[in-house]
């Protein structure tokens, strides 16, 4: 048989050889093949330079503005069935989620958490960890985008990946699980109901040190929020691990994995009495976790005062506990060494917690030398959050007793706060800050005004002690250019420097500790209570009040009742006699002006401790006063005497002389020129010398002004010499007494005690007589 034709055979492009339909199958083959590999590697190409350029800042602002196009071309390659192509999707994705909260908001919008989700099932280890990446970069950034996360049920595919077998992927699942669950108690809650905790527990446990410390840091963030999240993590049996990781000699070399460990305990035990019991029971966690204070990095030991802080604030017995186990002592020597608000504030806090519950753990502060530590962080640092601290840990050592009020006193605790209230009401911009409360929130900070040294020796007239507020200027409000946040916490400084002071000052029974208060310019709300305390020592102590005139306080006192009763003096004594008219009737019960007021009637109780002559001459303008009067009263005999008699004027003088010594209560000598007046004139000043009597301390400086007031007159009569003798006795005053000692020789002391002038021979007789007297006397 003939074989077959083709049929075909002849056409244009057909082949009749069947070897040549074989080769062109296999081209057209390979040239799918050869397109389907491009794809591919265009695919690979396209997401693997993506993710490299959002590895590099300088090209991030370019995705961002091309963000509308690329989340698209990258979202349907997270379910790419090459899976080098799937992991170069996510990972790309999760570096453009990381960068920013919008470029994150923009990964949610373009429906690619479900995508991730869903490829968390996948069998790949390094795409499992890039899918846990992206949900990681997403729910980092605010509560709304981890909500975000926990609405596309991310939560239980994480915590399925906390199952696997590999330690990179539970580590990338505990990761993205405590940026969950560190935002709100929600989201907290959320993870704790998906019973993830028991899982992460387990993670302490393992060998892998980075896996430890990423469950130790989401534990920590779980227990933060509340005492029903805290109490699920103690549940779980998280507590032996905890410690185990936080004082095992065995991971003393891994200072992340110790600060996370003690970061978690402090977060536990911060809620309630239980759960710090809990902790504290806890084996070998004391005195081990004290090592940490001392330890090479500072934000270990940072933590470890924390927990420290966080345990002593509950109850006494837990205190008890600390001091017990050396946590004072340890305290501040951790306060000695550091620097800075955000590390000493825990410290501070820490002691003032344990100084609060009874005298017993306060003098156990105070016994190991925290006062000048507290002392020092209260002058030389400029965060207000932390200077407030120290004056509310100093309030709570000294407001026990008068003991530890005075040992507070014994370094000047008194007057540094007082520095720091008067100092807070300067403006807030730029001058002032503020920094942590009780509960451990941070406070804005800026720089305060740092007092100044404390100078001066104690006497009248003369500097006080300690008196560094005063050459402060402060401001009754704060400016009008201060941020809300920056007057709160200068207000809250304020405010709890006032208290600390007010309960210290409550307890202080020592003179010498309120002596630098008492001045005019403290403030009337810290001045009353002042006084009040020394009103309460001043009438059964001898000494004291000896001490409070000596030291110029009693003269303060009298400044001060005098400014807040109006009368204040000035430098030419043109309002002395008002002054003294205001601190006289500051000392009487029926003060009109300060009727109704604290510190009125304080005044009036020191002042009643106190002869009258006492106030008086301590006055402000006493003596300026006495001088203007005696001048006065020495004009008015110089224009009586003008018209009148020798004998009349003579009498006259005598009479006044007599009034003004009561009032001055001087003694003095006769002028040097006295020799050549007659008798009748002798006899005159001797009678004006003689019924002199003490009114009160001697005031030497108004004694040349009424002498030379005197001797005008003089030169035109007889009587006349005689006014001016007794206006020298009666304001020449010092240590002369009734009898004459004066500065006047001895022929000129009157010695008669004559009346109105008589003949010669009288008078030669009394001369002789006088001369006499004054042989004897000499």
């Amino acid at each position: 048989m003939p074989p077959p034709t083709n049929t075909m055979a002849g056409l244009p492009g057909i082949t009749s050889d069947p070897l040549g339909g074989m080769s062109a199958s296999s081209a057209a083959s390979k040239s799918v093949t050869t397109l389907l590999d491009a794809y591919q590697k265009s695919r690979l190409a396209f997401a693997q330079g993506i993710a490299d350029c959002a590895a590099r800042e300088a090209h991030l602002d370019h995705l961002a503005a091309s963000r509308a196009v690329i989340v698209p071309l990258l979202r349907p390659l997270l379910l790419d069935p090459v899976v080098p192509v799937q992991q170069a999707a996510a990972i790309a994705l999760g570096r453009l989620a990381n960068h920013s909260a919008a470029l994150a908001a923009h990964v949610v919008q373009g429906d690619v958490l479900p995508h991730v989700v869903y490829s968390l099932d996948s069998n790949n280890r390094f795409y499992k960890k890039s899918a846990a990446f992206v949900l990681r970069a997403v729910a980092r950034h605010s509560p709304e985008l981890a909500t975000c996360v926990v609405e596309a049920h991310a939560v239980d595919a994480l915590g399925a990946c906390l199952q696997d077998f590999d330690p990179g992927v539970k580590e990338s699942a505990a990761w993205a699980i405590g940026y969950i669950a560190k935002h709100t108690t929600e989201l907290a809650q959320a993870v704790v109901d998906a019973g993830i905790v028991p899982s992460l527990v387990l993670c302490l446990q393992e060998p892998e040190a980075t896996l430890r410390r990423i469950a130790a840091s989401a534990l920590s963030d779980i227990s933060k929020h509340s005492a029903q999240l805290a109490q699920a993590v103690v549940d779980a049996s998280a507590l032996p691990p905890l410690v185990h990781l936080a004082t095992h000699p065995s991971v003393a070399t891994d200072t992340k994995l110790k600060r996370q460990a003690v970061t978690a305990l402090a977060h536990i035990a911060r809620h309630t009495v239980d759960l710090a019991e809990s902790v504290i029971d806890v084996p070998d966690l004391f005195p081990r976790v004290l090592l940490h204070l001392r330890d090479m990095d500072g934000a270990t030991r940072r933590q470890a005062a924390v927990l420290l802080c966080e345990l002593a604030k509950h109850a006494p017995d837990l205190a008890q506990l600390l001091v017990n186990a050396g946590a004072v002592a340890a305290l501040v020597d951790y306060l000695a060494d550091a620097r800075g608000a955000a590390m000493r504030v825990p410290g501070v806090m820490a002691l003032g917690y344990i100084a609060a519950f009874s005298e017993t753990l306060a003098l156990a502060v105070v016994v190991a030398k925290a006062v000048p530590v507290l002392v020092d962080a209260l002058v030389s640092e400029q965060d207000v959050g932390l200077r407030a601290a120290c004056a509310w840990t100093l309030g709570q050592i000294g407001r026990h007793s008068p003991d530890h009020a005075k040992a507070l006193a014994a370094h000047g605790v008194l007057q540094k706060l007082l520095a720091q209230l008067t100092s807070s009401t300067v403006g807030a911009t730029g001058t002032l800050s503020a920094g942590s409360n009780g509960g451990g929130d941070a406070f804005p900070r800026s720089s305060p005004v740092r007092p100044l040294s404390s100078s001066g020796s104690p006497g009248r007239g003369g500097a006080i002690p300690g008196d560094d507020y005063h050459r402060q200027t402060p401001a009754p409000q704060a400016k009008a250019g201060a941020t809300g946040g920056e007057s709160e916490a200068t207000a809250d400084m304020h405010q709890k420097t006032k208290r600390a002071l007010k309960s210290i000052l409550a307890m202080t029974l020592s003179l010498d500790a309120l002596d630098p208060l008492v001045h005019l310019r403290t403030p009337p709300n810290i001045l009353k209570h002042v006084l009040t305390q020394a009103g309460k020592i001043l009438p059964t102590d001898v000494a004291a009040r000896r001490r409070f005139v000596t030291s110029g306080c009693c003269q303060r006192v009298q400044e001060i009742a005098s400014a807040y009763g109006g009368g204040a003096t000035t430098p030419d004594g043109s309002s002395a006699a008002a002054a003294m008219t205001a601190a006289a009737a500051a000392s009487s019960p029926g003060s009109a002006a300060y009727d109704g007021s604290k510190l009125a009637e304080t005044i009036r109780q020191i002042n009643a401790c106190f002869p009258e002559e006492i106030v008086r001459y301590y006055s402000p303008g006493y003596s300026a006063a006495l001088l203007r009067k005696l001048e006065a009263s020495t004009l008015r005999e110089a224009q009586a005497l003008g018209g009148a008699g020798a004998g009349g004027a003579g009498m006259s003088a005598a009479d006044d002389a007599s009034v003004n010594g009561g009032a001055s209560g001087s003694h003095g000598g006769m002028p040097a020129d006295a020799g050549s007046m007659n008798a009748a004139g002798s006899s005159t000043s001797a009678a004006a010398a003689t019924s002199t009597t003490s009114g009160g301390p001697t005031n030497t400086g108004t004694s040349g002004g009424a002498a030379t007031a005197g001797n005008g007159p003089a030169s035109r009569s007889p009587g006349s010499a005689g006014v001016s003798a007794a206006a020298a006795a009666a304001t020449n005053g010092g240590d002369g007494a009734a009898t004459g000692k004066g500065s006047a020789p001895s022929s000129a002391r009157p010695t008669s005690k004559g009346g109105a002038p008589g003949s010669a021979a009288s008078k030669t007789q009394r001369t002789t007589t006088s001369a006499r007297n004054d042989g004897a006397a000499q």
